[in-house]
């Protein structure tokens, strides 16, 4: 039998990672959805950038192939000049033998001609050093875009590698997660079993010390009987021939036995009752030590939070830096520590029951239940030959074994111990083991169930608290019974330094009770009755 302590399942159950690695999950996917979003615009705008590349490379060449035009009309526009000016220096020194209206045609003709020659040439050198400046920038516009291009393919690489890590970390985390939830399944089994097992063992020996009473109780009935039989027996071994009058007063006595005995009985019963119901009162130094307790739980669950709020900051920090690699550390760690507390209060020794003595050998003695009459007895005694017989009866059963042996032992005088040890330091250690596999069944229940989100774990703290102060009320109640019952008992109860094994005095023990008095009377009676018969 295992005892798992509470405070150890508690932090367990509170440690739980389930909801934190679900939110985790969360996170990650809409991080990546954003990445995939960046890169999405990404390739937009690369795209774009290669658009009007490709449309400043095409204007590029459409001026290059209007530089090239505009180079080749230049050159034919001066060898053209060249002729002329050749043609002119051929017909100057032919000028004077021409007439004056030929020569002033001619003197207005050319101005024309080198003017409008020389306004081209002008134009098209305007037109070629807009075309340079053009392209000049379109060099340089092109370098920037070319640069862009590069800073952008890197950024693209760079995420890629973190959406690379992301990935791995997210199928660590979910491989972690499934690891810890098998774990964490086999653990509830496990203390399921533990806590079903003892509360089998514990109905077991309630119904053994059940039997154990029946059996005492049964035992001294046989013993009151066989002090009935063998006081007549012996009054009626000294007359061998008794009168109608002994007969009947014998028949009295024994009637007036049984009703003391039935009456001694049910008194009894009562005052066990009644302290029982004084043991199980809870004392007042322990309701102090569970106010303590309560008050020293209470500051490690605001601790536990302060804690657990810390550790929540902690983790979206971390989150939005991208360090998921501590976080695994720290479960480990965590892990590590639960592990080694649960292994050194699993080491711990568990309190041991006293274990009964062992049964002597069976005596031989009279077998089978003794009858209701004595005078019935004491004739089958005297028509019987044999003086007893012990039949040996084979039983399977175990439990009408051990009945028999104490019987046997109780007859031949043999004083038993009482099934109840000392209740003052057993009812507590009971009742806490009780409590202790109550909460740790309720504990693995609410474990079983997996819960949504962080809101539940509130919800089962609250609760807990609400349980716990139902307890509370309980023994409150139980500590504010009335004490009417208690001083009826007082008188009655043994006290708590002497030995609980011995039985308790009965009320009629008192030698000038009504029943002890009318017994002497008809002792005295029948004294003198067989005084007159002799």
């Amino acid at each position: 039998m295992f005892h798992f302590p509470l405070l150890a399942i508690q932090e367990f159950s509170d440690t739980d990672s389930l909801p934190d690695s679900e939110t985790e999950e969360e996170e990650l996917e809409k991080e990546r959805e954003d990445a995939i979003k960046k890169l999405e615009e990404f390739k937009n705008i690369s795209e774009r950038l290669l658009a009007e590349l490709s449309m400043l490379e095409d204007e590029f060449e459409i001026e290059k192939t209007c530089r090239a035009q505009a180079e080749v009309y230049a050159s034919k526009v001066q060898k053209e000049n060249q002729k002329l000016k050749r043609i002119s220096m051929q017909v100057i020194p032919m000028l004077h033998e021409l007439p004056g209206e030929i020569l002033s045609q001619n003197c207005q003709e050319p101005p024309s001609a080198t003017d409008s020659a020389s306004d081209t040439e002008y134009e098209y050198q305007q037109q070629i050093k807009y075309l340079q400046e053009t392209i000049n920038k379109l060099l340089e516009e092109k370098k920037q875009a070319t640069v862009e291009v590069e800073e952008l393919k890197c950024q693209i690489r760079a995420l890629n590698k973190k959406m690379e890590e992301e990935r791995l970390e997210r199928n660590s985390l979910v491989v972690s997660l499934e690891q810890n939830q098998g774990m964490l399944l086999q653990l509830t089994k496990a203390s399921l079993k533990v806590s079903q097992e003892y509360k089998e063992m514990m109905q077991q020996l309630e119904l053994e010390q059940d039997l154990r009473h029946k059996a005492e109780l049964f035992a001294h009935k046989m013993l009151r009987e066989q002090q009935a039989v063998s006081r007549q027996s012996s009054i009626l071994m000294q007359n061998a021939e008794p009168s109608m009058m002994l007969l009947k007063a014998l028949d009295e006595v024994g009637s007036l036995t049984a009703a003391l005995e039935e009456t001694k009985h049910d008194l009894q019963a009562k005052i066990q009752d009644l302290e029982s119901q004084l043991e199980e009162r809870p004392l007042q130094s322990e309701f102090e030590l569970l106010q303590g307790d309560l008050k020293v739980t209470k500051e490690e669950k605001s601790q536990l939070e302060k804690k657990l709020e810390a550790s929540e900051e902690k983790q979206t920090i971390l989150e939005q830096k991208g360090q998921y690699t501590w976080i695994g550390a720290l479960e480990e760690k965590l892990r590590e520590a639960e592990c080694t507390c649960l292994k050194e209060e699993e080491q711990k020794p568990d309190p041991v029951p006293v274990p009964p003595p062992p049964p002597p050998p069976l005596p031989h003695c009279l077998s089978g239940k003794a009858p209701e009459n004595p005078l019935d007895l004491i004739k089958q005694r005297r028509g019987s030959k044999a003086a007893g017989e012990n039949p040996s009866k084979s039983c399977d059963d175990i439990k009408a074994d051990a009945v028999k042996e104490m019987m046997d032992r109780i007859k031949n005088g043999v004083i038993l111990r009482s099934a109840q040890k000392d209740k003052q330091s057993q009812s507590a250690a009971a009742i806490k083991r009780k409590s202790v596999i109550s909460e740790l069944h309720v504990i693995l229940e609410d474990t079983m169930k997996k819960p949504a989100r962080k809101a539940s774990r509130r919800r089962s703290r609250k609760v807990n608290e609400s349980e716990l102060e139902s307890v509370l009320m309980r023994r409150r109640r139980i500590v504010d019974i009335p004490q009417v019952t208690g001083g009826g008992t007082d008188s009655h109860s043994n006290p708590p330094g002497k030995d609980e094994s011995k039985p308790p005095i009965a009320p009629w023990s008192n030698e000038n009770s009504p029943v002890l008095v009318k017994l002497r009377q008809r002792t005295n009676e029948l004294q003198r009755s067989r005084r007159k018969v002799f």
